[in-house]
């Protein structure tokens, strides 16, 4: 079974999953749309669904960190673990563990490299926090409000399979992904940004992530070149990405 998918496809899953919870939110009366804490939990799980892939797609995708992260509003709220400040105007990342010998790291989401994608995650991240505010990133799908218990990143990880019933994907293929599309299309200076962040080692990404669009199957699929529609959710947010309505 091929598990690769190329990283075009899982832009096109993000875009999706968006518009459906946008879809799906319209349908609510006024007064309950505007409250989240008055949502159904189906629609909160789609926003989870989208949060899962858009953390991996729309930055340097970790190893499972960012399935694990509680919300601070302070840096030095920030113990041993995994965190996201989202009172930073940018969101910044906290990741305060050694993972396969790799330092704790923190960054903000202001990568010139990808600075559209960063900016519409920034969005959809502060859009989260305000509209569903609870302790963790990623809690129990059982019920929105009823249970904000904290859930594993093995479970969050679970449900890209259902999001891609056909690929066995977990969060190294996400990371294949991504490095496959980009690696070729930085400059020196970006690879190591590209390293540091999915703490990982250039012998590792050139190795084990790295595919090339070789096969005729996965050609057929995806246009090996960027197209203009990519290009532009790369470098510039549009206004279909700036979309989540977050006050500061």
């Amino acid at each position: 079974v091929n598990t690769f998918v190329p990283y075009e496809q899982l832009l096109d899953i993000v875009d999706g999953l968006e518009e459906q919870y946008k879809k799906e939110l319209n349908k609510l009366p006024k007064d309950i749309k505007k409250n989240g804490l008055k949502h159904p939990k189906e629609l909160f799980n789609i926003h989870q669904d989208l949060l899962t892939v858009a953390l991996y797609v729309l930055d340097y995708p970790s190893r499972n960190e960012k399935l694990d992260m509680k919300f601070i509003i302070n840096d030095d709220d920030a113990e041993e673990g995994a965190f996201l400040n989202i009172a930073n105007r940018n969101c910044k990342f906290i990741f305060n563990n050694d993972k396969k010998k790799h330092q704790p790291i923190s960054y903000t989401l202001t990568s010139t490299a990808i600075k559209g994608l960063n900016n519409r995650l920034c969005k959809l991240l502060k859009y989260s926090y305000k509209t569903y505010p609870r302790p963790y990133v990623f809690i129990s799908r059982t019920g929105w409000i009823s249970n904000l218990n904290k859930i594993s990143p093995e479970t969050v990880s679970g449900w890209l399979k259902d999001l891609l019933p056909n690929k066995n994907i977990g969060i190294n293929g996400l990371r294949s992904a991504f490095v496959s599309y980009y690696w070729n299309k930085m400059n020196n200076r970006q690879k190591q940004i590209l390293i540091n962040r999915m703490r990982t080692s250039k012998k590792e990404i050139e190795t084990n992530y790295l595919k090339q669009y070789s096969d005729t199957d996965t050609l057929a699929k995806v246009k090996v070149e960027p197209s203009e529609d990519l290009i532009s959710k790369t470098t510039i947010a549009t206004d279909k990405q700036t979309a989540w309505e977050v006050e500061d």
